[in-house]
């Protein structure tokens, strides 16, 4: 084989990427020495050094883990401080601190309380008084009476002279005279009787005022006022007729008189109402029938099973179809109504809850009343369907702003069809902070019950935003203001994992499935169960001016 030519060049030899030492300038080649020295250096410290960093951080984090723990420690003593607290002098204004335990307390105090009132009769005057102790009669309490009339604030209590009653016995309490008095100048609205026991001296366990036991007595109204404020008809203004504009999908009432506007949804449903004083509601009222499962409703004696086989939580309300008209009458002339027929069903099974919404606004864009009128489709088929829905309620959802909730109902804590016996109708107040009760598992909660009205506004010195009141037509019925879908209630396992939205959902209830004890036993009793049958009622939806008149 023929060598190569010696005038052909060298192959290169060296590695690509190296530096022959002998091209470098000596100043080159003393700062190439230094840096290997440096590198060599740090590859030999790094290790330890990395240690050293690592046993520090754990240092800190063990330090940090210790904080977390005095920090929860301390929380659950004060939180048992404030419980007891709550039971012992809480029931002197009937309000407890906030969280669940102590509303348990509460409701545990007035299950247990010593006396009982009894067989009212308002025209005589009298009323029955049992004891419930075993060996002491009741010249230890001191008893009260005062008047919460419907939408008003309770008269001041006044004494009533205790006849003795002994250990276990009834005995008949005559009211006094101006009692009697009282009862017969509020008698054409409906009335509650409020009588309190409290300790006249004090003792070991409590101090003299202490509210040992309460009662609250129903005096229903004497005469029928006819038409009242609840009434579409009577609330409806006839004024100058609004203007009617139609954009696709959508139906846009706005006033001659201000900046007052509705804009209907024709195709997803609900409005957007903005008065004079800015937006009230963004979004709704949107039919529902799903409210977040609770322990109960999950434990064996509980409904949840059923609802998440038929796939309640999953049930979606859709448009069907959406038509609008301005009446000519005399008696309404402007009024707008649009009716919206929808469907609530899941997305895989052939059951679905059909309805109307009929809305009827009135001229002068303050007042628009819903009815809901619908009943539970089924089909035969093998897929299945709900016996009893855990609710029937109107969702609607207003600006984040919304923070102050007024109301005349059944309070201060929650209160469910069989959940209630500890919460007096009166008048209230609270934040939307307030209202939610946390507990330690998210789930359902903070409904209010037995409610003539709700009303909603922003904190003092925030603009931007009307008071809106909610009633319904029919009667009573239970309302929730919180910052968490129920969704978002199912989801999370610890209340730090709820997160809130950015807008506040606003729940009307016309009637609620029993909470139950299916944890640990039964469902809800008969009474309290909520069977898918026809449903119908009617929400009237107000803009007020202040929230010191109650508008009835």
């Amino acid at each position: 084989m023929a060598r190569p030519s010696s005038a052909e060049p060298a192959k290169a030899t060296k590695r690509k990427g190296t530096r022959n030492m002998s091209t470098l300038r000596s100043s080159q080649r003393a700062r190439k020495r230094a840096n290997d020295r440096e590198a060599q250096r740090v590859n030999r410290a790094t290790p330890k050094e990395t240690i050293e960093r690592l046993e520090r951080e754990l240092e800190e984090a063990k330090a940090i883990q210790e904080l977390i723990r005095r920090n929860k420690a301390l929380e659950d003593e004060i939180s048992r401080l404030r419980e007891a607290m709550c039971f012992l002098a809480g029931g002197s204004q009937r309000l407890c601190v906030r969280g669940p335990g102590s509303y348990y307390y509460y409701r545990y105090k007035k299950v247990i309380e010593p006396v009982t009132v009894e067989d009212l009769d308002p025209k005589a005057g009298k009323l029955s008084l049992r004891s419930h102790y075993f060996f002491s009669d009741l010249s230890h309490l001191a008893c009260s009476w005062s008047i919460t009339v419907q939408d008003k604030e309770a008269t001041e209590p006044k004494g009533i002279d205790l006849p003795h009653v002994a250990p276990g016995s009834t005995e008949v309490v005559q009211l006094p005279a101006e009692c009697l008095s009282c009862l017969q100048a509020h008698s054409s609205r409906d009335g509650w009787l409020d009588l309190s026991f409290r300790l006249k001296n004090d003792t070991e366990w409590a101090p003299a005022g202490h509210e040992v036991a309460w009662s609250q007595v129903h005096v229903p109204s004497s005469s029928s006022l006819g038409e009242t404020s609840n009434s579409p008809s009577a609330l409806l203004a006839n004024v100058k007729a609004p203007i009617i504009t139609i954009v696709p999908g959508r139906l846009i009432v706005s006033s001659p008189d201000s900046n007052a506007q509705l804009i209907f949804d024709l195709v997803r449903g609900g409005f957007k109402w903005t008065s004079e004083a800015g937006v009230a509601v963004t979004q709704g009222p949107e039919l529902s029938i799903y409210r977040a499962m609770t322990s109960n409703d999950l434990g064996f004696g509980g409904d949840g099973a059923d609802w998440q086989r038929c796939m309640v939580d999953w049930a979606r309300s859709s448009v069907v179809k959406s038509t609008w008209e301005q009446d000519k009458d005399d008696d309404a002339i402007g009024n707008v109504k649009v009716t919206t027929e929808v469907r609530i069903r899941p997305p895989s099974l052939s059951w679905a809850v059909r309805a109307t919404l009929e809305y009827v606004v009135s001229a002068s864009l303050t007042v628009i009343s819903v009815r809901a009128k619908g009943d539970l489709e089924r089909r035969e088929s093998a897929s299945p369907s709900p016996h009893v829905l855990p609710r029937i309620r109107l969702d609607l959802t207003l600006p984040r702003s919304y923070n102050r909730v007024r109301w005349f109902g059944r309070g201060p804590g929650e209160g469910y069809g069989d959940k209630k016996d500890a919460s007096a109708m009166g008048l209230y107040r609270a934040s939307v902070e307030e209202l939610h009760v946390p507990y330690e598992v998210p789930q359902e909660n903070g409904s209010r019950g037995d409610i003539h009205w709700v009303r909603l506004q922003a904190d003092q010195g925030i603009g931007g935003t009307p008071i809106i009141e909610a009633r319904m037509v029919h009667g009573p019925f239970n309302f929730t203001a919180r910052k968490h879908t129920a969704q978002e209630l199912d989801r999370a396992r610890h209340r730090h994992e709820l997160k809130e939205c950015d807008e506040l959902l606003l729940s009307l209830d016309l009637a609620h499935h029993g909470l139950g004890s299916g944890s640990c036993g039964p469902p809800p009793f008969e009474a309290h169960r909520l069977y898918a049958e026809p449903f119908d009622f009617t929400t009237v939806l107000r803009l007020v001016d202040n929230d010191e008149s109650t508008g009835t």
